[in-house]
């Protein structure tokens, strides 16, 4: 799996391109840790992953990286790790 942090228009979102990924992982994911609710949106829409808070698990995990991206607390590169550590954990849960 190969996460890419595209530059996106909102400073206080992360958007990321996921390509490899099994079907538990959607091809796009916008994270936007400071909204309340549905911090997920996905390419294409309607991924059951928009349905998650972010209150356990490979969600809460996500949000984590993706403020301490927004904070510059962790480069690009780091980041784009992370996330294809916790996406391909996810996609492995899911597919149980």
């Amino acid at each position: 799996m190969r996460v890419v942090i595209k530059n996106g228009e909102d400073p206080h979102t992360v958007d990321i391109k996921v390509t490899g990924a099994g079907l538990g992982v959607p091809a796009e994911l916008r994270i936007t840790p400071g909204q309340g609710g549905q911090p997920f949106a996905t390419v294409p829409p309607g991924h059951r992953f928009e349905g998650y808070r972010g209150d356990f698990g490979a969600p809460r995990e996500l949000l984590a990286v993706a403020r301490a991206i927004l904070a510059k607390q962790i480069d690009r590169p780091a980041g784009e790790a992370e996330f294809a550590r916790i996406l391909a954990r996810w996609d492995g849960e899911e597919a149980r």
